[in-house]
């Protein structure tokens, strides 16, 4: 079944260019019509055609109809069946917000605000943990860990490796919730309408752990310039970002720069993120209604450190509620 397009240029249409959707044959009800007489004036012959043709496909793609060129040349547009068309469901356009590309940088937004300043603004608190950790025999606890480095190198020290975390963590944010979105959407439509819902458990769990996975590259050289800036004694390694990443490189023998340390941020933050986005979204499905529908309020709350995940779980999920609003209607 085919729609004809005249195509002026070749002398097909003489008059003002249309659209028309032709349906021949003895099984009309197979054909989904859906290009329409469509009338495009003061414009040249060939870009009539070719806007046609873009904007023939780039609906299609909307719609998730299969549709291709027939090669024979004669400027044809191939539709497909009604079974087939059923057979071409897409998890990204099943929600009452269809996850298009402007979607997922959005959530690329809210994930590089919510992780890059949050954990910049604790960075004191992890100065002082990092430091415990390290030797814990001089900073014994964390209001008294806080107040040694205070005395010994001021309030500039402990907010050093700021500037690292901010830029490392907001790579991570990036990844992290923009890819998560876009593998639980790949995944969904990999398993189909049915298994989708029969296994979403599996599939946030394997788009959680993959996006994390790409996310920790991303972070781990900021994360290793910090943690040596932060950890190293008074005097013996550059405090500022630039000079600090230099020395960095320039030791990568002795420091393992730039991906030294990625194996163990895999074993700590793809297991977090799992549970945290897992259980997240398992409490969202029975969550009460809100009417706040920015999708960076829950990267806000998801990766903010002040939060602990066991609370973050009975937060209201604005996505959830836009959903049953968009059933209810």
């Amino acid at each position: 079944r085919s729609f004809g397009i005249g195509n002026p240029a070749r002398g097909t249409r003489s008059s003002v260019p249309t659209i028309v959707g032709k349906v021949e044959g003895d099984k009309q009800g197979e054909v989904f019509t859906y290009l329409c007489a469509q009338r495009l004036s003061r414009m040249s012959q060939d870009i009539l055609f070719t806007k046609a043709m873009s904007f023939t496909t780039a609906y299609s793609r909307n719609v998730r109809l299969p549709v291709g060129v027939n090669q024979s040349g004669s400027n044809e547009i191939v539709a497909a069946s009604a079974s087939e068309i059923s057979q071409q469901w897409n998890a990204r356009y099943s929600h009452a917000i269809p996850h298009t590309n402007t979607y997922y940088m959005k959530c690329m937004v809210g994930g590089i605000l919510s992780c890059g300043l949050t954990h910049a603004a604790v960075t004191p608190l992890d100065v002082t943990k990092c430091n415990m950790q390290v030797n814990p025999g001089k900073y014994k606890g964390l209001i008294s860990g806080m107040r040694v480095i205070l005395a010994e190198e001021g309030f500039n020290g402990i907010w050093k490796g700021a500037l690292p975390t901010l830029i490392g963590y907001s790579i991570q944010g990036l990844f992290k919730f923009g890819l998560y979105e876009y593998f639980k959407d790949y995944y969904s439509t990999m398993a189909g309408e049915e298994n989708s819902v029969k296994y979403r458990g599996l599939i946030w769990l394997a788009g959680s752990a993959s996006a994390e996975f790409i996310a920790d590259i991303g972070l781990c050289p900021m994360e290793m310039v910090k943690v040596k800036i932060q950890t190293s004694p008074a005097g013996t390694w550059p405090i500022a970002f630039l000079p600090a990443l230099r020395k960095m490189q320039e030791m990568k023998a002795e420091t393992r720069f730039p991906f030294g340390s990625v194996v163990p941020l895999w074993s700590r933050q793809i297991p977090y993120t799992m549970a945290k986005f897992f259980f997240f979204e398992k409490v969202s499905l029975t969550s009460r209604p809100c009417k706040v529908e920015l999708h960076a309020y829950r990267c806000f709350v998801s990766s903010s450190r002040l939060f602990p995940s066991s609370i973050l779980t009975f937060l209201p999920n604005p996505r959830a509620a836009i959903q049953r609003q968009h059933s209810s209607e």
